[in-house]
Order: structure tokens, then C-alpha cells, then sequence
């Protein structure tokens, strides 16, 4: 199976021999191209919705052959919820919303824990997210762009361990976690796609503050400081 980009990228985070859980795996190309090239013993497929998760057994019913059949695993459930603890490596959570992610996440951290590895890729709110990562005893290996038509998707590689950075005086709107340095080792053309795109955006925002008669000057301190690391961090990557 000839997989997207994005889900190339995902699925070259996992490493020969690793099991394997897609939570919200809809069509499961990812777990059936891991299956095809036996890069992975196990794989379970995971979704909260019976359509979806049939989508995804139709799927591996007409490509995976019967011997390797035996090795997929189908799972109506919420996240985690649907898994025992350490049952497999690696996690994938793919194309949903930052915060529900985290809130995946967080339901039952022991849990969660008891994982070797998340591949993420949060749609939204990749800071908030990333927050909650480096407060709860996980630290982000590798920080991916990738680009999907006129977007460009974040892929985060999360294991267990101390953040690379202090984080101390951040909170989960600062714009070092939305936009990190750590993105600057990716492509430049997509890098400086990104902030240009983040640029724009707070300049739209803080216009519209300076523009209004509410008396806003803490917001518009918080534009101006996002603009001004905006701007240097273009000019480190250009």
C-alpha cells in the first residue's frame, strides 16, 4: 500500500519489530502497510466509532492475506481505554485535535505510561499539547513538518523522560511550544512557510487590538512579544 506523506512519516517513526495500537485508525492504512511489510508482530486498530472501525476491517479484509490476518486486532473503544496496560510499544494518534489527544492521554496516566512511544499528530493546538507532554514526564524526540496540500502538519515522536528544555516559565499558550525551535531542523521552505503563516496571523490579531477602545495592553504585549520571537526565528532559519 502506497501510503500519504504524513503517514509515511509516521509510519517510518516505528522501528522493525514493534507492536503496534492506531487509536482512531478510520481506514488503517498505516496498521495494514505495517502488516504487508511485517514490520510489525501486532497491530491493533482502534476507534470509537463502528463506522470507521469498519471501514478499517473492510480494508485489511481485501489486502492483508489470510496468514497475516491473524495478527490484526479490531477494538471498539475510547483511546487508551480500549487497551491493556503495555499491551503494545507504540501508540499512533493521527489527525485529531491537540487537546483531545491530551485528554486521551491524561484519562489514565499510569496507563499511558506503561507505552514506549506516541506518534502524534495533533490538527490544532500542537502548544497546548506539547505542555501537557513536557509536564507529564514525556519528552519530544523529534518535532516533524510534513506537508499535506495547503497544510502542514506536525508530527510529534514522544518517549518517556526529562524535556530537553526548561520549561518553568512557560504556560500552554506560549509561543515557544506552538511554534519551538526544535522545527527549524526540518526542511526550510516548510519551516519558513510555517512562520510566515504564524507572522501573518498575529499581525491580523494585534492590529484588530490596537484598533479597539477595550482597554486590551496585555494581550497586545503578548502579540508583540509573539511577533518579535516570530521574527527571530526567522531570521536564525533563513
Amino acid at each position: 500500500m502506497k501510503l500519504s506523506d504524513r503517514l509515511n512519516i509516521i509510519y517510518n517513526a516505528i522501528r522493525e519489530g514493534e507492536t503496534v495500537a492506531d487509536i482512531g485508525t478510520d481506514h488503517g492504512f498505516i496498521p495494514i502497510k505495517l502488516i504487508e511489510t511485517g514490520k510489525s508482530p501486532y497491530v491493533v486498530l482502534v476507534d470509537i466509532s463502528c463506522d470507521s472501525l469498519e471501514k478499517g476491517r473492510n480494508n485489511v479484509q481485501s489486502i492483508v492475506n489470510e496468514e497475516q490476518k491473524s495478527i490484526i486486532d479490531f477494538r471498539l473503544g475510547d483511546g487508551l481505554k480500549a487497551l491493556d496496560f503495555a499491551e503494545v510499544d507504540d501508540i499512533i494518534i493521527a489527525g485529531m485535535g491537540g487537546r483531545l489527544i491530551r485528554d486521551i492521554m491524561s484519562y489514565d496516566i499510569e496507563k499511558t505510561r506503561s507505552f514506549q512511544k506516541f506518534i502524534l499528530q495533533p490538527r490544532n493546538h500542537s502548544g497546548e499539547l506539547r505542555y501537557w507532554l513536557l509536564n507529564n514526564g514525556f519528552n519530544i524526540v523529534s518535532d516533524i513538518l510534513v506537508r499535506e496540500n495547503k497544510y502542514i502538519p506536525e508530527i510529534l515522536i514522544v518517549e518517556s523522560g526529562m524535556p530537553l528544555f526548561d520549561i518553568s516559565e512557560l504556560n500552554e499558550e506560549s509561543i515557544e511550544l506552538s511554534v519551538p525551535v526544535t522545527l527549524a531542523d526540518n526542511d526550510k521552505q516548510l519551516v519558513i512557510e510555517l512562520l510566515e503563516r504564524n507572522i501573518n496571523n498575529s499581525k491580523k490579531v494585534l492590529d484588530n487590538l490596537l484598533l479597539s477602545s477595550d482597554n486590551k495592553t496585555e494581550m497586545v504585549k503578548e502579540y508583540e512579544y509573539k511577533l518579535e520571537y516570530l521574527t527571530e526565528f526567522m531570521k536564525k532559519v533563513k
